[in-house]
């Protein structure tokens, strides 16, 4: 279905949109699809552990798993508006676990990187990591934001202030621009 639709309309980027969180359909698609694949997380024992399940299947394939592991990028959703600098950092630890313990090669472990490759490993506060955090800030603004009714209710600065790190980073990581905020 996606490769119809991309055939038919041409689109630079594809959203996938999983609502209820990373479900079966979805995880399926993002080791299938030569894509990049943000994971949005809260920093929380539920989300590490759906995601520990998810990454502990994808380890069963280790060749399918070189296939597409450079094509995850963790985001950290709804990151709150007080004390945010000590929310990145145990959600950049969680995910640095979660990432070393099932995506990155081990350190001289059991199964070495295939032949002619580099290890796939980082440090913890690499930027160019899988586990590095792109960020969606929480603000009230949008919880209740209603586009169709409230058109003014959320200007470019709320915009640039909730999504700016993503939308830049993201666009940066998709085609290589710099977003320019009005």
């Amino acid at each position: 279905m996606i490769q119809c639709l991309e055939t038919e309309h041409k689109p630079d980027i594809v959203l996938l949109d999983s609502r209820a969180g990373m479900h079966d359909i979805a995880a399926v698609t993002v080791s299938r699809l030569d894509a990049l694949a943000f994971l949005f997380a809260v920093d929380g024992a539920y989300t590490w552990d759906a995601y520990r399940l998810l990454f502990q299947h994808w380890r069963r394939d280790r060749n399918l798993l070189r296939h597409f592991r450079g094509n995850l990028r963790m985001v950290a959703g709804l990151a709150p508006d007080v004390g945010r600098p000590e929310y990145f950092a145990s959600f950049r630890q969680a995910a640095y676990q979660l990432f070393t313990d099932y995506i990155y090669d081990p350190d001289g472990g059991d199964e070495p990187p295939a032949e002619g490759e580099e290890p796939f490993s980082f440090d913890l506060m690499s930027d160019s990591a899988p586990h590095d955090l792109l960020h969606v800030n929480w603000n009230r603004a949008f919880f209740s934001f209603d586009p169709v009714r409230r058109p003014d209710a959320v200007d470019d600065g709320l915009l640039q202030g909730g999504f700016g790190d993503f939308v830049e980073r993201a666009a940066e990581t998709l085609v290589g621009t710099q977003v320019k905020w009005s």
